[in-house]
This record gives C-alpha cells, sequence and structure tokens, in this order.
C-alpha cells in the first residue's frame, strides 16, 4: 500500500493544484475570498481558540437542530464565523493604530 499511498497523493495535489489555477482565472469573486483567507491564515488560525467556547455559552445564542449532521453544519458554520469575524476586527485595528501612528509621527516632523 505504500507506493498506492504515494501515488494517490500525487494525484491529490495535481487535482489541488488544477482547481486552483481554474479559480484563479475563471471566478474573481472567490479568487479574492480565498486568496484573503490564505494571507491571513496566521491569523485565522490564532482566532481558533476562541472556538473552545463551552458549548452551554453557544446554547444561549444559538438553537441546535436535531439533527447531529445538521448541528456539525451550525457549528462549522459558527466556528468559520468566528474566525472570520476575530481576524477582521484585528486586521482593521490594526490597520487603524499603523494610520494614528503615521499621523503621529508625521506631526512631530514638522
Amino acid at each position: 500500500m505504500g507506493i498506492f499511498s504515494f501515488i494517490t497523493a500525487i494525484c491529490g495535489c495535481m487535482v489541488v493544484f488544477r482547481f486552483s489555477a481554474w479559480i484563479g482565472v475563471h471566478t474573481r469573486f472567490l479568487r479574492r475570498t480565498l486568496s484573503w483567507y490564505g494571507r491571513y491564515s496566521n491569523q485565522i488560525l490564532c482566532f481558533h481558540a476562541l472556538d473552545c467556547i463551552p458549548r452551554a455559552y453557544l446554547d444561549a445564542f444559538l438553537s441546535f437542530p436535531k439533527n447531529p449532521e445538521a448541528e456539525h453544519l451550525v457549528i462549522s458554520i459558527w466556528r468559520i464565523l468566528l474566525s472570520t469575524a476575530g481576524t477582521g476586527i484585528y486586521l482593521w485595528i490594526h490597520s487603524l493604530a499603523a494610520r494614528i501612528k503615521a499621523a503621529v509621527s508625521g506631526r512631530h516632523r514638522a
């Protein structure tokens, strides 16, 4: 099975590469979205610590369906939204701090 695993890994990489190239050529929105997630993946990873919110707190905000698959889908969407929102807020604060710093340093030079 060792050589078979190696061959399937190569084929899987080629599929991902070709699909990524197709996305880059044919879909502007998806290309921009995936590019943003790729560019800020380290910051997004930092916000995944927020995924450890206890279930009791989540139950206060969300009502989970009784279907286990639907519940898993809702929790997955919640995790993606939480990480994306946290990263967006972080980037906004970082940009604001940089603009303030540039304005303050520009004022001292004059």
